[in-house]
């Protein structure tokens, strides 16, 4: 097991990481912003969910292959790229209006959860940063390196849900003044949809 030094150091790294705006973060405020705390929260678990398969993935080494297969690499850009694009469609088009809140129709919890779920599995970049950011704090003079890997992957995980947590509980007390303010949520709607489109476009051009 990794030290409380290596620990601490990861955690903040972590931390970081998670306070960067990326297509979850502002996934996250777009649901609960237009739908309210509920949605946001199960967005959350779906995101949360593709974390843990992901950091499973990377626990036992297989996210090594996404280096080694560029087919494999590619095809998971191309599908990310096309679901980024579908939400700032959605975004820019209306179907999370900030100014009309009750006039959006409630999504279930299954569209809810699989949103928050592909935001996630269908990034690559995601895949790739545990396989970039994990090594460099394994200390085999530590023990076992697979269970250090699955220590420091559950660190990643609980610092990204407490994070996330807060990031809902923002957006939930946003919702009231968005209400009070229909100009302000609408060029917020617009920042998300531009935001949205622009993590597919780098995602789609980027070179790793």
């Amino acid at each position: 097991m990794p030290d409380h030094e290596t620990v601490f150091a990861f955690a903040l790294v972590a931390a970081t990481m998670a306070c960067t705006p990326g297509p979850n973060m502002l996934n996250l405020l777009s649901q609960t912003a237009s739908q309210g705390l509920r949605a946001g929260y199960v967005t959350l678990c779906g995101s949360v969910s593709a974390l843990v398969l992901i950091a499973a993935a990377a626990v036992f080494g297989l996210t090594s292959i996404l280096v080694a297969v560029p087919s494999l690499y590619l095809a998971m850009k191309v599908a990310g790229t096309l679901y980024l694009l579908y939400l700032a469609v959605r975004t820019f088009t209306g179907a999370l209006d900030f100014t009309k809140l009750r006039e959006v129709a409630p999504r279930s919890a299954g569209r809810l959860f699989a949103g928050g779920f592909l935001t996630n599995a269908l990034n690559p970049k995601m895949a790739l940063l545990y396989a970039a950011l994990l090594p460099p704090f394994i200390r085999p003079s530590q023990g076992h390196i697979v269970s250090q890997t699955a220590a420091l992957a559950a660190v990643q995980i609980i610092v990204s849900l407490c994070i996330n947590v807060t990031i809902i509980a923002f957006a939930g007390k946003l919702v009231a003044a968005l209400r009070r303010q229909p100009t302000v949520a609408q060029a917020l709607r617009t920042f998300f949809a531009a935001a949205l489109g622009f993590f597919a476009l780098r995602l789609a051009f980027d070179r790793r």
